[in-house]
């Protein structure tokens, strides 16, 4: 069940340019994943979760690959995202057996949703990097 405001920021965000893409596609898209979340039975929820994380994650490439090319609004965003500790989605502990067993969800379901929050890490890391770079941590003496 893809939420109607999901689907109107798909609308949104396909007709803007990558530098017009604003924090708060980001802050919505995860938003809706962190409230599937909040359901304590995910039954029913899996290709709708797995959709969501998906499009947060195009979000954080299309993102990382404006900082690259020195967007400075986009580098704030950046900064933002490093300053709240990452993507929320990656603070939720997931077990097999419990999306199996409890909420039914198949194996390609499972498989499905590991391989996006996985990608979810990988961009997550990539942006701890880069903004390592652009934004040091400590100050050269």
């Amino acid at each position: 069940m893809l939420q109607p405001s999901l689907f109107l920021l798909l609308l949104i965000h396909s007709s803007l340019s990558i530098e017009e893409t604003p924090k708060f596609f980001l802050g919505s898209v995860e938003k809706n994943i962190v409230s599937l979340l909040k359901n304590e039975n995910l039954t029913g929820v899996a290709r709708s979760l797995v959709y969501s994380v998906s499009t947060y994650n195009r979000f954080l490439s299309d993102i990382l690959v404006q900082c690259r090319g020195e967007n400075f609004s986009q580098l704030m965003v950046t900064k933002t995202l490093c300053g709240a500790g990452g993507p929320q989605i990656l603070k939720h502990n997931f077990n097999h057996t419990y999306l199996k067993n409890t909420c039914g969800w198949s194996e390609i379901e499972i498989l499905d949703f590991r391989n996006a929050i996985s990608d979810t890490l990988v961009l997550w890391q990539n942006f701890k990097r880069y903004a390592n770079v652009k934004y040091p941590k400590t100050k050269l003496m």
